[in-house]
């Protein structure tokens, strides 16, 4: 009379699923470049404009970089893929070496290994490599912002456009 209910899933449970999961993972990580690659020209305008406050710069860069998005986002794709082994180089020779200094300078300080004093070496030492880590790639991101804002303007304004001469000859 009644029938029962089976425990097998439908197999477009599992592909519905899937692509659920994937879509929004997909979102999740690419919502904040998209929000990067419009705002990517802020700090520029700021410093080349005249009598421009950080209101008036985000109108900029919004305004500049309009259309522009997926390019913007592949241009920070690039950087980040070329910035990665420098950073993972970065942390291992860094994370290696200050740690070594930072477990000598907990050994003659502390002589009781407390959880407390191993946290503040750990925070003090994340500090330091995200520090040196910012001082180093800094300016090349910093370049690269500079080459893309400079491009912007040229297309904008047309300074690379090639106009015919008209004159009879």
């Amino acid at each position: 009379m009644f029938s029962q209910p089976t425990n097998q899933a439908s197999p477009y449970s599992n592909l519905l699923f899937t692509i659920i999961i994937v879509t929004t993972i997909i979102a999740v990580y690419l919502s904040p470049l998209w929000f990067n690659s419009r705002l990517f020209l802020t700090d520029l305008p700021l410093v080349t404009e005249d009598n421009i406050n950080y209101i008036q710069a985000i109108k900029l860069s919004r305004k500049l970089t309009k259309g522009l998005t997926l390019c913007i986002i592949a241009i920070i794709f690039v950087a980040f893929l070329i910035t990665l082994p420098i950073q993972i180089l970065l942390w291992l020779i860094l994370s290696f070496g200050l740690g070594i200094i930072f477990a000598r300078i907990s050994e003659l300080l502390f002589t009781q290994s407390g959880s407390n004093y191993n946290f503040t070496i750990t925070t003090i030492l994340l500090i330091i490599l995200n520090l040196i880590n910012g001082i180093i790639l800094m300016p090349f991101w910093q370049s690269v912002k500079s080459v893309v804002y400079y491009d912007i303007i040229c297309r904008r304004e047309g300074y690379d456009l090639k106009l015919r001469d008209r004159s009879v000859e």
